[in-house]
């Protein structure tokens, strides 16, 4: 057999080895870290009025979301009036700010014609 093809050869059952090793102590050491997996279970959630099967997550889901929004509702009822302080308005520091603001030209026509415009 020619040398060159037996290097080759050779190298090839090297590297195959190698990536084999590699790959069963991977699979050995990191074999254990699996991902959390929802398990089924034989009992499924149901509806007491519908008798309907009924996804846990929705429900908890639309349940908390009910909850935030019965809070934000009785904390607006609670809101009679709101008071302002002007103070802050009234003072010298406030009356004495510059506008600073560039105002934009109200002149369109520059640039390339629209070529999607139609006329």
């Amino acid at each position: 057999m020619n040398p060159k093809i037996k290097k080759i050869i050779l190298g090839s059952s090297i590297l195959i080895l190698v990536s084999l090793l590699g790959y069963f102590v991977y699979k050995q050491f990191n074999g254990g870290i699996v991902a959390p997996t929802m398990q089924s279970s034989n009992s499924t959630l149901k509806s007491t009025i519908t008798d309907e099967p009924i996804n846990p997550v929705i429900a908890v889901t639309t349940s908390t979301n009910t909850a935030i929004t019965d809070e934000i509702v009785e904390q607006l009822k609670k809101v009679s009036t709101i008071t302002l302080s002007t103070t802050l308005v009234n003072s010298s520091s406030f009356s004495n700010l510059i506008d600073l603001s560039t105002a934009l030209p109200d002149d369109t026509s520059t640039g390339r014609r629209n070529p999607f415009m139609v006329k």
